[in-house]
């Protein structure tokens, strides 16, 4: 199961589940992945018949939230969430492998960091999904000072600023002369610029 945020396309969370799936588990993966986030006051999901099961259709009311629901065979009506499975699909996990539903979710959660905080969305007007919609001014890597951060394990990498050194580095010698006390010379060299490695809405796909 993916849920995200509508307005921000953040990534609320995963739902994983080993075997088939059934109604008291849709539940258990949806309460699971928004536990952690305000509740939103719609939840738009697909018709997959595990979302007409009596116990999920009590879910939402109980936690006071109104059910939206995708146009039958349109996927087109469920873009965003669409778009986001198709993402994590091309972009990691037809590129790695996973033991089991607790490694899965580790790094499901993994990507979900990348994805929130670090990778820019072109819908978002270059916007990361945490950054999208706050005042936060954005930090700008300059090529005299940039490194590079990894994510998912190497899988990513991508451009940050770095601070840039603004004490010199100085290295001393020691002389000895014949005919005069040992002496100290100091040289200083130029330095190296260090290289440090509100949702309304969601959308649910289970």
């Amino acid at each position: 199961m993916v849920v995200i945020d509508v307005f921000t396309r953040r990534s609320i969370g995963f739902g994983v589940e080993r075997g088939d799936i059934h109604g008291v588990a849709v539940c258990r993966m949806f309460n699971h992945a928004i536990a952690k986030h305000t509740l939103p006051k719609y939840v738009s999901t697909d018709n997959d018949p595990l979302f007409r099961f009596h116990r999920w259709l009590a879910n939402p009311r109980i936690l006071d939230i109104e059910e939206l629901k995708a146009v039958p065979f349109v996927p087109q009506s469920h873009p965003f969430v669409e778009r986001v499975i198709g993402t994590l699909r091309r972009e990691y996990l037809d590129h790695i492998f996973f033991w089991n539903g607790t490694d899965l979710e580790r790094k499901l959660l993994s990507y979900c960091d990348y994805y929130n905080q670090h990778r820019c969305h072109t819908g978002l007007n270059g916007e990361t999904p945490n950054r999208y919609g706050t005042k936060e001014p954005a930090t700008h890597a300059t090529l005299d000072a940039y490194g590079r951060h990894s994510h998912c394990h190497g899988m990513f990498q991508l451009p940050v600023a770095a601070r840039k050194v603004e004490l010199a580095t100085h290295t001393f010698v020691i002389t000895t002369q014949p005919n005069a006390a040992s002496s100290i010379k100091q040289r200083t060299r130029r330095p190296r610029s260090s290289m440090p490695l509100g949702y309304t809405d969601i959308s649910v796909h289970g």
